[in-house]
């Protein structure tokens, strides 16, 4: 079963950070690499695989979704490609949990579509790099089947390829 997962964009404009490495892609020995990074706890992280779908989060809707090509772990990378996020407390956190996209799609889902399949409360919104609820997985089987039904319905006019 592929599994759907969220992750928060706060800039999604094309001066952005997303948009120049998950988007237009860095450029390595081996061509260039759609790569997003992520903070996560190794719980969250180590149930994204292969072939799973990660929709992008922007102010209340899910801007862009792709299917997972890989992950890996490089706090090098992700120190001269992303600006770490700093805490109240001092410690310093590294977007170092990478995802490399095999396809990644232009979107305007509501987050509310999810957060009615998933049971989530009224104001929820996507804080951190999270997985659908299992409630959310069972009442979108029910409704839609499958995750590219629920693209097709709620967002018909998007999902070109990026």
């Amino acid at each position: 079963m592929q599994r759907i997962f969220f992750a928060p964009v706060a800039d999604v404009s094309k001066n952005g950070k997303f948009f120049e490495t998950a988007i237009s892609g860095i450029t390595t020995a081996n061509g260039i690499k759609q790569l997003w990074g992520v903070i996560s706890p190794d719980i969250t992280w180590n149930r994204i695989s292969k072939g799973d779908f990660l929709f992008i989060y922007n102010k209340g809707y899910l801007v862009y979704y792709a299917t997972i090509k890989a992950k890996f772990e490089d706090t090098n990378l992700s120190k001269s490609l992303w600006s770490p996020k700093y805490k109240i407390d001092g410690t310093i956190l590294y977007y170092d949990k990478i995802l490399e996209f095999d396809k990644i799609y232009s979107c305007n889902i509501s987050f509310d579509v999810f957060k009615d399949l998933a049971g989530y409360k009224e104001k929820a919104s996507v804080r951190k790099f999270m997985e659908l609820s299992e409630i959310g997985y069972s009442n979108l089987t029910k409704k839609y089947d499958t995750i590219e039904k629920i693209i097709k319905i709620t967002a018909p006019n998007n999902g070109y390829k990026t």
